[in-house]
């Protein structure tokens, strides 16, 4: 008899995680309690207007990425970055400077000082750590090429990518990359050099690795998995609880259209749900693991995009946009120069730019969103030298957005795992565990796939 596997949410691990088993032959049942599937992926068309309000971009650098929009035949959907979006600014000072990505960049740059860049010239003769405590990204890069580094690349940077706090973020589980860097070769610089000849060796195209994004917005991607899956996905549908049953799991859960509730016996059971929401339907009986998924910090993040016309912007549109430092001390964390990376997302004549406020830095925001983006888009107006008001806004506010692998993760991530060794057929997966990016899911929602098919 064929064994019941059960998955909670769908998000892109859920729907991805439903594919894969699909694809294998395997049975399986998937639940979403909201109408919308997809997670924090959204996509909205408003007048002439697309606008990605969760991720706005995939990276193309994983080989399952590849795989996966290979199968779902959306290869005429993709829509590649410009070459010109490698390029990115920090501001300091109030003004935009380039990040230097190259050693001539570095030379010119006013971002850092001379002292700053003397110490990247340093770095690989500074001997790595050998503790294995928890080390913040703060601590790890400060070590290695000094604080104005964290300041002024890393804090945006950390900003940019988990609307984080560097001095909280682990290395090992936030930034793994780097992490092993200094673990394989002792040095940052060493280990740059030898993943970029390990590329040039292997002949990668940098087109299919390049960031890209679809024709109709990022939500094509969920959309499509789930009509691939959709004997098998119920929406609407609230997990109510789940608890331990004969030799596997028992998922109680509420048809939200009818109010009806059902018991149902699950030999696999798999929750892609935030940690905050398993926390909240687990069993009482597991209070180390409910404590500690409800520990991880998802902070509020809100999406502001704006449209402006294009000639009321003084300076070339020329990169992917900027991030903030801290220690500048705006109302927000950073903006993307959106109709640069994909023209089709406003009207030709105008430029659109997507906002991003909140985050740990700015915790604050809830209940106060109007203030925030009005202070915002004024400081962005003023470092952008824009003194025409916006044709169009629309914001989405995110209550728990990202969750962070803070200095405490790694304590988390040994109660998870202790808890589905200890109950075998039960795993716990979602963009808190392996990585938070789309790419990262997708990959996470693979490896799962694997091991349950071992099982079955």
């Amino acid at each position: 008899m064929a064994k019941q596997v059960i998955i909670l949410g769908a998000g892109i691990t859920g729907l991805s995680l439903g594919y894969f088993l699909q694809q294998k032959g395997i049975p399986f049942l998937l639940l979403e309690k909201e109408a919308q599937i997809g997670g924090h992926i959204r996509s909205y068309r408003v007048q002439d207007y697309l606008i990605d309000a969760g991720p706005n971009t995939l990276q193309g650098n994983q080989p399952i990425v590849k795989q996966l929009i290979q199968q779902l035949r959306l290869e005429n959907e993709l829509l590649f970055a410009p070459p010109q979006s490698a390029k990115r600014y920090i501001v300091k000072g109030g003004k935009l400077h380039p990040l230097p990505l190259k050693p001539q960049q570095l030379l010119r740059s006013r971002l850092l000082s001379f002292s700053a860049k003397l110490q990247l010239l340093r770095e690989p003769w500074i001997k790595p750590t050998t503790s294995e405590a928890p080390e913040s990204i703060a601590q790890f890069i400060s070590r290695r090429l000094g604080a104005e580094w964290v300041d002024y690349v890393v804090n945006p940077f950390v900003a940019g990518v988990f609307a984080g706090d560097p001095q909280q973020l682990d290395t090992r589980f936030a930034f793994p990359i780097l992490y092993q860097m200094e673990k394989s070769y002792g040095s940052l610089l060493k280990g740059l050099k030898q993943m970029a000849a390990s590329r040039n060796k292997q002949h990668q195209s940098n087109a299919s690795e390049g960031m890209f994004s679809f024709r109709s917005g990022m939500q094509v991607l969920p959309e499509t998995l789930a009509q691939q899956i959709r004997e098998q996905l119920r929406v609407q549908t609230k997990v109510i609880q789940i608890r331990p049953h004969a030799s596997g799991w028992e998922v109680i859960y509420e048809e939200l259209a009818s109010g009806k509730q059902i018991a149902q016996y699950a030999d696999i059971l798999v929750s892609t749900l935030p940690a905050y929401a398993l926390a909240e339907i687990l069993g009482e009986e597991f209070p180390m693991v409910k404590k500690h998924l409800s520990e991880i910090i998802y902070p509020p993040v809100l999406t502001y995009f704006l449209a402006y016309p294009l000639d009321a912007i003084p300076r070339p549109l020329d990169g992917f946009g900027f991030l903030v430092p801290e220690k500048e001390k705006l109302s927000f964390l950073g903006a993307i120069w959106t109709s640069v990376l994909f023209p089709q997302r406003a009207p030709a004549h105008q430029a659109a730019f997507t906002l991003f406020l909140g985050g740990m830095r700015h915790r604050a925001i809830l209940g106060q969103e109007k203030h925030w983006m009005t202070t915002a888009q004024s400081e962005f107006e003023a470092i952008m030298g824009i003194q025409t008001p916006p044709v169009f806004s629309f914001h989405q506010l995110w209550r728990k957005a990202i969750p962070q692998y803070d200095l405490d993760y790694s304590a988390h991530e040994g109660v998870f795992s202790q808890f589905e060794h200890t109950h075998p057929g039960i795993f716990l997966a979602g963009n808190y565990r392996g990585g938070i990016s789309v790419g990262h899911c997708i990959r996470s929602a693979h490896q799962l796939a694997e091991r349950i098919a071992q099982q079955i």
